[in-house]
Parts: structure tokens; sequence; C-alpha cells
């Protein structure tokens, strides 16, 4: 028996307890344990404060957007397309309801069918993140800082319960 990891990439796409979330992945971005971060170098071709990566399509899911509108201000916004996620995103709640069929006869619970992913870009010093969508459905990921050598990473943590993941990932 093999056990595979919750969170992972398989063939262009981001798979959360085999839900696809996100699809057309690109081959920088990968999945690793919420334990390790990486270097941004090498993702990007030159130095620069700004920086904005997609990390893969996303259509019909639907999702949460709590996004920053004013400087101290978080409003939220509701969609199922990655042209939905506004600027300067903070923290997005995917909910899939798709997958294993398996998982639910076997535990014998309908909840199980539903998955709630959360996506948290995270702030470390000088570094700033936020997530947005683009006209072509995709999430991107976006770098603000004024030291090109900062490095950061994109938490994500998937939950049966839509409140259970986001006190998870808040801790």
């Amino acid at each position: 028996m093999t056990i595979k990891p919750v969170v992972r990439i398989v063939d262009g796409k981001l798979v959360v307890k085999d839900r696809t979330i996100l699809t057309n992945v690109s081959d920088n971005v990968i999945a690793t344990s919420g334990a390790s971060a990486w270097p941004m170098e090498g993702v990007f071709n030159h130095d620069n404060n700004y920086h904005v990566m997609s990390l893969g399509t996303l259509l019909e899911v639907r999702f949460l957007a709590c996004f920053r509108f004013k400087l101290w201000w978080m409003a939220q916004q509701m969609g199922d397309k990655g042209r939905d996620i506004p600027l300067e995103t903070q923290l997005l709640l995917v909910e899939t309801k798709d997958g294993s069929n398996l998982e639910s006869v076997v535990n014998g619970n309908e909840d199980n069918n539903v998955v709630y992913t959360m996506f948290l870009p995270l702030v470390d010093g000088p570094f700033k993140a936020c997530l947005q969508g683009n006209v072509h459905d995709e999430l991107e990921l976006c770098l603000e800082s004024g030291d090109i050598g900062t490095v950061g990473s994109t938490f994500v943590n998937s939950r049966n319960e839509e409140l259970n993941c986001i006190a998870k990932v808040l801790k």
C-alpha cells in the first residue's frame, strides 16, 4: 500500500485529498510539507522587488476570498473562476466536492465529499505576499519586497470543515 501526500502536484494539477484544485500548474511550482520554505531565486529570471507568478488555473471551484481594499480594511468576495479573485487577496478558501467516492463509502460519512483548502500567502519581515486572479482564470502569487534576496512560501492546508481549516492554518 502506498501512502500519498495530501497535497501534491500530479500531471500539472494541484491535487488535495484526490480533488483537483488547480489545473495547468507551472513546472516551477512545487508542493512540500508545511515545515519547509523554498527560495524564490531560480523561479524568476531577473531580480526585482515585485514578481507575479501563476500557480495554475482555477475553474468551476467555489471559493471565498478575503482581500484588502484599503490600507486597514478587508472585504470578502465569492466566485468560481480565477478571474473572480480580487487583487490583494490575503486568504483564499476553496471548496471542492468531487474526488474519491471510495473515501465516503469507507467512512460511511457523506461530509467527506466536501474538502476545504485554504491558501494563505505568508508574510515575513520586509516580505509581502498576496494572491490575485487574472483574465485567463489563473491564480497568481504576488511577491513584493524591497530586498531582492527575500525568501518565502505559500502555506496550503486542507480539512473537511471550513472553520476547522481556517483555525488550523491561523495557529
